[in-house]
Formats: structure tokens, sequence, C-alpha cells
């Protein structure tokens, strides 16, 4: 038999370096008597899957968006090519933390199976696949508990007052962690409204006019986030200050 190897390490914590997992299914490989043809790897968070599921001619068709792992659309063609065989990996978690996504990857791969190294199980049986479908229940429960610890650390910080990922534009930190106005990205922030609503100049023109400003002054005042200023930079400072408008 031959075998198409994954391996994924998680951005957000490693239980298992890319190497020990290689070793590992090299190891299994050898035990098994399994030819080992190719192993693929993904450098990303087992995060929430992008389910799209659309109805066309009477049949709802779910899409599982992969954009995210290369590694693991190159080992699903392989085994595809190959037409029999089977996906090792040393634990199920490590394809996908989700169990509905775990059975879309079967069905791609079929006639191929799925195997994880430490979790030897006979999946022909109805209580095996029972097992197994508790494994990657298990797994997306624990990547669920996982977002909501850390959405709940994030909230709390907002609730200090405490910078959670990228500042936004007129924001900047303080020596304690705090965030706190930007006086100069402020008044950068008034030059656009002003520019853009009353004498209606579009984002490429605002972003010159900052850019004449910033080195007018010495570089003192309008500072970009850069080199220079950008009209994207621009854009998304009007559409940011557009929408808080219309929540307020």
């Amino acid at each position: 038999m031959k075998a198409v190897g994954y391996v994924r390490v998680s951005t957000e914590r490693q239980e298992i370096s890319p190497d020990a997992q290689r070793h590992a299914l090299e190891q299994w490989a050898r035990g098994s008597g399994v030819e080992l043809v190719a192993v693929h790897e993904d450098r990303v968070s087992g995060g929430v899957r992008e389910w799209v599921t659309e109805l066309a001619d009477d049949v709802a068709v779910t899409r599982l968006e992969l954009g995210d792992r290369p590694g693991l659309r190159a080992a699903i063609e392989a085994l595809r090519e190959l037409g029999d065989g089977c996906l090792v990996a040393v634990k199920r978690d490590r394809i996908l933390r989700d169990l509905e996504g775990m059975r879309v990857i079967q069905r791609l791969i079929h006639p191929a199976r799925i195997i994880a190294t430490g979790f030897a199980i006979d999946e022909s049986t109805t209580l095996g696949r029972f097992a197994v479908g508790i494994v990657d229940l298990m797994a997306e429960a624990e990547r669920a508990q996982i977002r909501d610890r850390t959405e709940a650390s994030l909230a709390q910080r907002r609730r200090e007052g405490r910078r959670v990922g990228e500042l936004r534009f007129g924001e900047a930190v303080d020596d304690g962690g705090l965030v706190i106005p930007n006086p100069d990205e402020l008044a950068a922030v008034e030059l656009m409204l002003e520019l853009h609503r009353e004498r209606g100049w579009g984002r490429r023109r605002i972003a010159i006019e900052l850019q004449r400003r910033f080195e007018d002054s010495d570089r003192q005042r309008y500072v970009p986030r850069g080199e220079r200023w950008q009209p994207g930079t621009v854009g998304r400072v009007l559409a940011r200050a557009n929408n808080s408008e219309e929540h307020s």
C-alpha cells in the first residue's frame, strides 16, 4: 500500500514539531510495510473552516474552503491520482479540527483511507467509525474551547483599555500597555475627512496631499505608518470612519 503523509504545525501552539511528525510518519511506514510516497506540510492554525453552502438545481452544495492549506490540497490531489492508499498523519486533528470537514476529506480521497499513527482502529466496522467520529468531534470541541478562551481574554483586555491586535489609525500605546490617542494621526484623520467630504477628493489625491504636508513640516507632522502615505491607508481610514458613524 502507498501512503501520502501530512504534517501541520499550528501557529497558535506547537504540540509536535514538523520534524518529529515526519519522523513518526516514516517510522510508521517502515513498521507497517507501507511506501510513503510524499509528505506535505502546512504551517497554519487549525481554526474555523469557512463553509459555503449554496442551492443549485435543487441540490444543496457545500464547499469547504482550503485556501490556506496548500499542503493539504496537494496531499488530497496526490491520493486522488494514486486512486487508493491512505492519507496518514500523527493525529487526526493535524488534518482538520472539524467533524464535517473530516468527512468531506474522506469522501474526496475515497477509496483511500485516513490513518492516524497514534490511533489504530478498524474503521471498516460500525463501532470503529463511531469511535473515529467521537475523536473528530472532540478535536472540534477542543478547537472551539480554545477560541472561546481567546475571545474572553481579548474582551477582558479591551475592557481594561489594553492593546488588542493591530492599533487603529489614531491610536498609540503608553509604557503601561494602555491604548491612548495619537494626536498627530488624529489630525491626519481629520484632514482626510475634510478633504474627502468637503472637497470631494479621492484617496489617491488625499495621500499625495498628506505626503506633501509631511515633507513640508520636516517630517514632524502627518507622519505616515511606513515610508510614505499610501492610498490604501487613506481608504481604510475613511471606511472605518464611515462605519463608526453609521453605528453610532
